[in-house]
């Protein structure tokens, strides 16, 4: 099982609803809220809808998993440093239509590459690894990132209209 939760707090949305594409692009530049990423019984961030933190960046979250995907279209082996951290990883492992993904700490910190498909150097702590299928993950990173930019839509549609924003979706992949 993979499933990606994600919310943008009510503090958010109100500040969104009043901005132009262009106030997106100068003050904002990204959408702030809450993401929670579960594989199988594992899970890795923050989701509390009584709670209105805002402390994910969403677009960066999606741009790396869509990345990931598209990565994995021709390549067995991905890891994608979490963001916000510098030595945590997510490490994507293909084989057929099954995923081994690790959670890990590496002191790959001379590669700045957010998403890399070579093998982490010294890995200093294992902390889980769960198998998912690789069609339910593309799938469910593919239908969070539609439901994020209709929500987005939903909220101010202007924005949609910004040029970080139009940056945003020309690299995603979600159809």
């Amino acid at each position: 099982m993979f499933n990606i939760r994600y919310r943008i707090p009510l503090e958010v949305i109100d500040e969104l609803k009043i901005l132009t594409a262009t106030e997106f692009d100068k003050d904002y530049t990204e959408i702030y809220g809450q993401i929670k990423i579960f594989f199988s019984d594992k899970y890795y961030g923050f989701y509390n809808e009584e709670y209105d933190s805002s402390d994910d960046a969403l677009m960066w979250w999606f741009s790396l998993l869509n990345n990931v995907v598209k990565a994995l279209e021709n390549s067995n082996y991905v890891a994608m440093r979490i963001p916000e951290t510098y030595d945590s990883y997510f490490v994507f492992r293909k084989h057929k239509n099954t995923l081994l993904v690790s959670f890990e700490r590496s002191t790959n910190t001379l590669n700045k590459s957010l998403v890399i498909q070579k093998p982490l150097g010294k890995v200093y702590q294992h902390i889980w690894a769960v198998e998912i299928k690789y069609d339910e993950f593309k799938n469910s990173v593919y239908n969070a990132i539609k439901s994020f930019i209709n929500s987005v839509d939903s909220i101010n549609n202007e924005i949609l209209e910004s040029v970080i924003f139009k940056s945003f979706m020309s690299e995603i992949n979600y159809k």
